[in-house]
């Protein structure tokens, strides 16, 4: 469920039926990707005192050496490598494909009961 939420309308999130397909997908699709940046997509910054090269930087990104505008060490890396970071940055919710297509296809159902409901039991206007 995505963190900064507010409390009272967590409901929204669980009662949309888009978000556990858009889940299930995403779950299925993303974790084998693997990304690669371009030079204008990669992070540069500059590298901290207390590292003497990118690579020993401890965050599990693959940083690269480079140099920054100012002639200072500088660090760059691509900001996503993995579908797996994707899930994680955009706290996918953890549900299986199938249980995610069938909540889609049961709100579907849902909403069609409900609606041909409330057109029997509706009196409409007579001319």
């Amino acid at each position: 469920m995505p963190p900064r939420l507010p409390h009272c309308r967590t409901w929204l999130y669980w009662a949309n039926p888009y978000a556990y397909f858009n889940a299930a997908v995403l779950r299925n699709l993303l974790p084998d990707m693997t990304f690669t940046c371009t030079a204008e997509e990669r992070l540069t910054f500059r590298r901290p005192a207390e590292f003497s090269t990118c690579t020993a930087i401890p965050d599990g990104a693959s940083y690269v050496d480079v140099m920054g505008d100012s002639e200072q060490p500088a660090c760059s890396a691509c900001p996503i490598n993995s579908g797996n970071q994707v899930l994680e940055r955009f706290t996918v919710m953890d549900v299986d494909k199938w249980i995610g297509i069938a909540a889609l296809v049961g709100f579907i159902v849902l909403a069609r009961v409900a609606t041909a409901l409330a057109l029997k039991f509706t009196r409409h206007m007579t001319r």
